[in-house]
């Protein structure tokens, strides 16, 4: 693995371009891309703040996050019952909860691929961006939209007219 450079991360970010791998400790490699001007105006934001561990950005634990997640949408009123269906000992189990229950940041990731696949943006960009290895463990979290689907297939269909 790669050794992250020394200092501070937001002093790596140079450019528009930053390192993913700060963001996920798991990946291995370096991975850079064009900040879109939101981001890059978060990390202005913090960038004569220091951070333990030499972060860019606050981070908190991803179950204090999830925590903090879940009151906020409960706040805002997301109490639609949302029912998840699992299978335990080999008997169909089925869960019925608010949805504020099932929000996380995981949900967020799901989100972006989602969007970011609508918007059109190639598969192996959105892998890339996302740390996904191959198209199968990205596969899990595309949950594509009956319009995304309809439009991709006008795509096609205008593709066989040519």
């Amino acid at each position: 693995m790669q050794r992250r450079p020394s200092g501070r991360v937001a002093s790596f970010v140079s450019g528009c371009l930053v390192s993913s791998v700060h963001f996920v400790r798991r990946w291995t490699e370096w991975t850079r891309w064009t900040m879109v001007d939101t981001a890059q105006a978060i990390l202005d934001k913090y960038k004569d703040q220091e951070f333990p561990y030499g972060r860019a950005l606050p981070v908190l634990a991803n179950q204090l996050m999830n925590r903090y997640l879940k009151n906020l949408c409960e706040l805002a009123g997301f109490n639609k019952p949302i029912t998840r269906t699992c299978y335990r000992a080999g008997q169909r189990v089925e869960e019925t909860y608010p949805k504020y229950e099932m929000i996380g940041t995981h949900a967020g990731r799901r989100t972006f691929i989602c969007f970011a696949l609508s918007s059109g943006i190639p598969p192996q960009v959105v892998m890339k961006w996302t740390g996904h290895s191959d198209y199968q463990t990205m596969k899990p979290y595309i949950a594509i939209a009956e319009k995304t689907k309809a439009d991709a297939m006008k795509l096609f269909d205008e593709e066989l007219k040519k």
